[in-house]
C-alpha cells in the first residue's frame, strides 16, 4: 500500500522542469558579475529555490546563457531572478542587485530571458 503524500517515481519526475535555458542580457552599459541565480516556487516555503551556478563575468552588450533542470515547478508559473553585480567608482565588484525575468509557465524546454538594465 502506497504512503500517503508520497509520489511515485513517474510523478516526481514530471515535476520537474528539464531543459530550461537561462539567459541574461547585459543592457546595464558595463561588465557584470553574474552572482547567483534563483526561481520563485509557489508551492515552496521562502517561495524562491536557488539554482547555484558559480559566478560569470558578462561584458555589455552580451548573452550568457545556462541550461538547467528547475525542480517542483514543471507546469507552474515561475520567474528567474538574477543576482548581479557591477563595479563600484574603486573598481571593486560593489552590493548586490536583482533582476527578475517575466513570470511565465516552465515547461520541458522553456527559455527565460532575464535583461540587466542600465544603471
Amino acid at each position: 500500500m502506497p504512503i500517503l503524500g508520497s509520489a511515485s517515481p513517474a510523478d516526481a519526475a514530471t515535476r520537474h522542469c528539464r531543459n530550461v535555458t537561462i539567459k541574461v542580457e547585459n543592457e546595464s552599459g558595463e561588465e557584470i558579475k553574474i552572482t547567483d541565480i534563483d526561481y520563485f516556487d509557489p508551492d515552496a516555503i521562502g517561495d524562491w529555490r536557488s539554482e547555484p551556478i558559480g559566478s560569470h563575468r558578462v561584458n555589455h552588450g552580451d548573452t550568457w546563457e545556462k541550461t538547467r533542470r528547475l525542480e517542483k515547478v514543471n507546469r507552474q508559473e515561475t520567474t528567474i531572478r538574477l543576482d548581479y553585480k557591477l563595479r563600484d567608482s574603486d573598481g571593486d565588484w560593489g552590493y548586490t542587485r536583482h533582476v527578475e525575468s517575466e513570470p511565465d509557465v516552465c515547461r520541458h524546454g522553456s527559455t527565460y530571458t532575464v535583461t540587466v538594465p542600465s544603471r
